[in-house]
């Protein structure tokens, strides 16, 4: 029945009852304003109860108006009845709408209000589909292979949760995916942004929202599941972490009930439900840490390429240039691929400086803002990191401000030795720590034996605040650093037991910790002596892991607190000065000041009274008096280093004492007995350990086997020599000890292989110093390598002789190398360290160089003092049993006889 309004259009009845309206003329229900599917003969049955709501219909009442010219069993009419409840949500208890009278007929029993409806007699139109999923603000850069994961992932799966810290890029590859998913679902994507939710009852409300259905703000589950039952449809569901519980209730729901239902979600955290698959998401890939690399390198990194996408974008004249690409990739590395903190960074690159942004890296949550606009959370660093924190509990907060003071990769036990106090022990820590790994603040990393944790360097600084702010924060500092210290320990007691490669692999992390355990204990009051204790104990991983400079930096600071004579204040003094001797030698080459620092070793060792330390002090000594050519006193430390080591049985021990024996003996020229001792080094090493706190004094056996090849060589064996050498080189690459392997090929593989007349190798041993020198910023080895590229560029002699002050920046060990390599470079000098008695291993060659360079520069007029000099060169050759001099120095005497000869006949 219909009637007419005033403005002349029809009114047609309208029936409403709980979110439900049924237009009878229309033949449509809604639901919420968004039409039901409703079968024809169901229409007709819901009609006619409602017109009659209140009243008992009978059941023939009912089949005469639903069936009017067919007979029909009554079970038709009880199918049809069924499938009306399901539409209304009647659950047969407290949601009833049709009551059955058995026997008898049914009841519509929910309230109903009637009025009239205007509009034409056309059926309202079918809901809209739901739109697709906005598209990313910002382009996706560095993450193709994630993004080919998750499409693929929806091959076998319904559910997938896209799982990383905050300011990961979750929200931006799930809107990426789900553009390349949304022809894959008949009713398209939906994306829900869960973020503005402060109450988790408010989860289905929001999902119905982003579908453009009209659901109460708290109404029961069961009307979105009736409303996605027959849907197609993928469901984005997007920062889910704050409401994590609601949302996997809703999903648990969801799924097994819409079976054409898929649902992407994003979260610090999965939802730990049936069916989940979790896509963990990276930071992006960084290069490691490297002096020279070029952009088109750098360019194959994912978070180099969205660095330089965002600060392109921002500023039309950046680019990555050759020039700029190690700064690029410094603040990248920084910035641990995190990319919200990437584009924030190259933000301020393009306003500040890439020099100014490294600089102000060190406060990055102050510098690091205006991000985007669309979304307060991630303007700052500190925004994104604040939402995360307030989704802890208090445990996790206290744990993640306490783990703060690790600066790179620490494991369970670290965690508990760090978390455990006399209020809370370690299962609280160990569930406090699974919390933060879950929601994503903490970093997991199973793919080792033991697993390991660490904070992304902005959460760790954000960590640090909140660690600043309490009242223990120096007791956790503390105990940080004794944890560190112990932790030396056992790599101590390691290092006899495993390969040197899983040794460096297992302990070579810690460096990161103990530079901040060095940075507390030096500053804070009262920790000077456990600091000293501490670096003193590190200085194997400092040298091994060539970060040599550093080190010498902090031996510099802290060696300026202590008198320069007279007993130890703390007894790690002897062992500073020591390794700062050490040091200087790659570093700063000749100086008094070297000279200083290793006889006040030698006196600091002496106080000491250990035997081990006199040795060390001593075996130190007597490489610099080799250094600077004072072969007596050489000789004596070496003395003094037998006596010493003959009171002790050990092997290692030992294996030093003839080694230094060897040494003295090579430099005097004695190289009968340099070979007789260094056989017994080599020999004894071979079957020794050196022990973790001397690996300072360089590898034994390799610079026993290396110094062994020069006195084979002069000897005459130059096969065994040259097998002997390569030998040391590969050894001394493997061991991970730069100071071993710049000794080795700066005083013995570099002269070395030029003498065996190996050019090639030559260049490659110069290239391997060169680049070592570089690696590790010691300087006076990067002067030396260049010296071995002049004298290869010579081919044999010098052209273009350099300044004489260049020259005297060598150590005279280094320039008799050189001259003997090259002998154009022959000064008087060096002519006049040769020429004392007793003669040096290297006098014969500069004697025979001296008579070769007057022969080039006075024509026939320097004839008879060349004789001179080349009859000495052979001389001193037999009497030491330098038989490679003595064949070069024959060479030159009959060149010249046979020169001198044929000019007399003229």
């Amino acid at each position: 029945m219909t009637s007419a309004a005033k403005d002349g259009s029809s009114l047609y009845r309208e029936y409403k009852f709980g979110p439900f309206r049924l237009l009878p003329e229309q033949r449509v229900l809604f639901e919420y304003n968004e039409r039901v599917r409703v079968g024809s003969r169901a229409l007709t049955i819901l009609t006619l109860l409602v017109e009659r709501a209140g009243e008992l219909v009978s059941t023939s009442d009912i089949v005469r108006c639903a069936w009017p010219d067919t007979v029909v069993e009554e079970n038709n009419l009880r199918v049809h009845i069924a499938s009306l409840r399901k539409i209304l949500h009647d659950d047969g208890d407290r949601a009833r709408t049709i009551l059955n009278e058995p026997g008898r007929g049914y009841r519509f029993v929910a309230s109903v209000n009637q009025g009239l409806d205007g509009g034409s007699r056309e059926p309202s139109p079918p809901p809209q589909k739901v739109p697709d999923p906005p598209a990313a603000l910002v382009k996706l850069v560095g993450r193709e292979y994630a993004l080919a994961a998750l499409v693929s992932f929806f091959s076998r799966t319904r559910l997938l949760t896209l799982v990383g810290p905050g300011g990961i890029g979750k929200t931006t590859l799930a809107k990426q995916g789900a553009l390349e998913l949304a022809a894959k679902y008949r009713d398209g994507v939906c994306f829900v942004d869960l973020s503005p939710l402060t109450d988790p009852g408010l989860v289905p409300g929001a999902v119905a929202t982003a579908l453009q259905y009209v659901l109460a703000p708290r109404a029961a589950v069961s009307a979105l599941l009736e409303h996605l039952r027959e849907r197609d449809i993928l469901l984005v569901l997007d920062n889910c972490e704050h409401v994590i519980d609601a949302v996997a209730d809703l999903v648990e729901t969801l799924l097994p009930g819409c079976p054409h239902v898929a649902v992407l979600a994003t979260s610090r955290e999965s939802l730990r439900v049936h069916g989940e698959y979790v896509q963990q998401l990276r930071p992006l890939d960084t290069p490691e840490e490297k002096r020279d690399i070029t952009a088109a390198e750098a360019m194959t990194y994912g978070s180099i390429q969205l660095f330089v996408e965002r600060a392109a974008a921002a500023c039309n004249g950046f680019e990555l240039t050759d020039a700029n690409a190690g700064a690029v990739s410094q603040v990248c590395r920084n910035l641990d691929g995190l990319p919200l903190a990437l584009e924030l960074g190259a933000s301020c690159a393009v306003k500040l400086g890439l020099d100014v942004l490294l600089l102000g890296l060190e406060d990055r949550l102050a510098l690091l803002t205006h991000g985007r606009r669309t979304n307060e959370r991630h303007q700052t660093l500190r925004a994104m990191l604040d939402w995360s924190y307030a989704i802890l509990t208090e445990t996790e907060r206290c744990l993640l401000a306490r783990l703060s003071v690790f600066a790179g990769w620490f494991s369970l036990d670290a965690a508990i030795a760090i978390g455990t106090d006399h209020v809370v022990g370690r299962p609280t820590v160990i569930e406090a720590l699974s919390g933060l790994a879950g929601k994503s603040l903490v970093t997991l990393d199973t793919s080792s034996q033991i697993a390991q944790y660490r904070l992304l360097e902005s959460t760790r600084a954000y960590a640090a605040e909140k660690l600043s702010a309490s009242e223990n924060r120096e007791q956790v500092q503390q105990k940080h650093a004794q944890y560190v210290y112990d932790g030396l320990g056992d790599a101590e007691a390691q290092w006899r037991l495993l390969p040197r490669a899983e040794w460096w692999t297992r302990f070579g992390p810690q460096l990161n910790d103990i530079r901040a355990a060095l940075g507390w204990a030096l500053s804070a009051p009262g920790q000077l002596q456990f600091g000293l204790r501490l670096l003193a104990a590190s200085a194997p991983l400092w040298l091994g892991l060539s970060k040599l400079e550093e080190f010498h930096r902090l031996l510099d600071n802290v060696l300026s607190r202590f008198p320069v004579e007279g007993p130890p204040i703390f007894p790690e003094e002897y062992k500073l000065n020591l390794l700062q001797g050490v040091l200087f030698m790659n570093v700063d080459g000749p100086s008094t000041r070297r000279a200083k620092v290793l006889n006040r070793a030698v006196e600091l060792a002496g106080f000491s009274g250990d035997r081990q330390s006199q040795l060390t002090a001593l075996w130190a000594y007597c490489g610099f008096c080799f250094a600077i050519s004072e072969h007596g006193t050489m000789y004596e430390s070496a003395q003094r280093i037998g006596e010493i080591a003959s009171a002790g049985a050990e092997q290692e021990t030992r294996a030093l004492a003839d080694r230094m024996w060897a040494l003295s003996h090579y430099a005097r020229g004695e190289l009968e007995l340099a070979q007789l001792f260094g056989e017994k080094s080599v020999g004894i090493g071979a079957a020794a350990s050196p022990s973790f706190s001397t690996v300072f004094r360089y590898d034994q056996t390799t610079t026993s086997r290396a110094n062994l090849s020069l006195v084979l060589f002069l000897r005459g064996d130059s096969d065994r020599a040259g097998a002997m050498l390569a030998e040391a080189v590969a050894d001394s690459m493997r061991a991970r000890n730069p100071n071993t392997l710049v000794y080795i090929l700066s005083h013995i593989a570099c002269p070395l292989a030029l003498w065996l007349d190996d050019r090639d190798v030559a260049s490659q041993y110069t290239e391997l110093l060169h680049d070592t020198s570089n690696e590790n910023g010691w300087t006076y080895m990067l002067e030396v390598s260049n010296w071995w590229n002049f004298v290869l560029s010579q081919n044999g002699t010098a052209h273009h002789y350099p300044s004489p002050q260049r020259f005297d920046g060598l150590y005279p060990l280094q320039r008799d190398l050189l001259i003997a390599s090259c002998p154009g470079l022959v000064d008087e000098e060096a002519l006049s360290r040769a020429n004392r008695k007793p003669h040096h291993w290297a006098s014969a060659e500069i004697v025979r160089a001296h008579g070769e360079r007057l022969l080039a520069l006075g024509g026939r007029s320097a004839y008879g003092e060349a004789d001179r000099a080349f009859r000495l060169a052979i001389e001193i050759s037999l009497t030491q049993g330098a038989v490679a001099w003595h064949r070069r120095a024959k060479r030159s005497l009959a060149s010249l006889q046979y020169q001198y000869g044929a000019l007399e006949s003229l």
